[in-house]
């Protein structure tokens, strides 16, 4: 996996152990037949104060695959991105879109041509990097 992957995983506060079972994923997803060039971890921060994570993504650059509830469950999937992103829509909380603080929240839900979905949720400094992904993955295959 990329030491890339690595690092923002770890900058999510994901465990070492975690990073174990992404990495096994990771090894799954390299069936696409293009290379990983994206990772995405979608999460909330419970009332704790502790991250949960939800679904695990892997972006190349003509398709997108989840792992739901990766932590706990093998259910995976793969559709096309390439020109497929037919709606998006961003709920956002005390986040500008240049630098995220403990308080941002983000939560982006996209649409795609065939009937799919995928639903995107960040806390803290991960909404910089959900911010990256709507840039370079999103966006460029709007139809």
């Amino acid at each position: 996996m990329k030491e890339q992957f690595t690092a923002y995983l770890k900058n999510v506060g994901m465990s070492d152990v975690l990073i174990k079972r992404v990495e096994t994923i990771h090894r799954f997803y390299e069936i696409c037949p293009e290379e990983l060039t994206g990772i995405f971890v979608s999460e909330v921060i419970k009332e704790d104060g502790n991250r949960e994570y939800g679904s695990l993504w892997f972006f190349s650059k003509t398709y997108v695959m989840e792992a739901k509830s990766f932590i706990s469950k093998d259910d995976f999937d793969i559709t096309p991105l390439h020109k497929r992103v037919s709606y998006w829509s961003i709920e956002k909380q005390d986040y500008d879109f240049i630098k995220a603080t403990e308080k941002s929240r983000m939560n982006l839900r996209v649409g795609f041509k065939h009937p799919t979905s995928g639903d995107f949720r960040a806390s803290k400094e991960n909404c910089d990097f959900l911010r990256d992904i709507i840039q370079n993955h999103i966006m460029p295959n709007m139809i």
